[in-house]
């Protein structure tokens, strides 16, 4: 067996946190939908604009931290196309994990004219230009299509993760790679 090589312990940490915050992102936006609009459908609302934001500084600390920490090599038995895929797979994961939170700031700013409220403190204002756009009742199409993309995009984003997973637990299980030492938390 090759010895594995490390993700460092700072992208780790940032992989698993905003792992955590889209897991628990994409299961509020689910289970959401289906309150009343009370107070408990503000709270689940302000908690996903909240994680939604925290997803997008963690990416692009981890973009950053990507950019000067070069990753570990992949195995040197990985075919071509399953790297072109990897590099393929992640780059759609890096975009939707900045587009989400935007789109969803768009979607507030569209219809509802309120800031974001992030973690009941502070304040995202509505994103200005959004409403130049159009006046008056075609705010609710433009709303509508932002819901729609922002669905969409959460749809695709699943995908990608159960694709991301599978592939770990392919290359862990059935390629018999150490996979898991490379990101988990802890010690090899």
């Amino acid at each position: 067996m090759v010895p594995t090589e490390r993700y460092t312990k700072v992208a780790v940490a940032l992989h698993w946190a905003i792992a955590a915050f889209i897991l628990a992102n994409l299961s509020l936006g689910i289970v959401m939908e289906g309150f009343k609009p009370d107070t408990a459908r503000i709270a689940a609302v302000r908690l996903h604009e909240s994680f939604g934001l925290s997803v997008f500084v963690l990416t692009l600390v981890r973009i950053a931290w990507r950019l000067t920490h070069k990753p570990p090599p992949f195995d040197p038995h990985t075919p071509a196309w399953e790297k072109l895929a990897a590099h393929v797979t992640h780059g759609f994961l890096y975009f939707l994990m900045l587009a989400m939170p935007i789109m969803g700031w768009l979607i507030i700013s569209s219809n509802w004219r309120r800031p974001m409220i992030i973690y009941w403190t502070l304040e995202l204002p509505p994103f200005g230009p959004v409403q130049q756009l159009m006046p008056g009742p075609d705010k609710t199409a433009l709303h509508d299509t932002f819901v729609q993309l922002h669905v969409a995009g959460a749809l695709i984003l699943f995908l990608l993760l159960l694709l991301h997973v599978a592939a770990a637990l392919k290359h862990q299980f059935w390629e018999k790679q150490p996979e898991f030492r490379r990101m988990w938390i802890g010690k090899n």
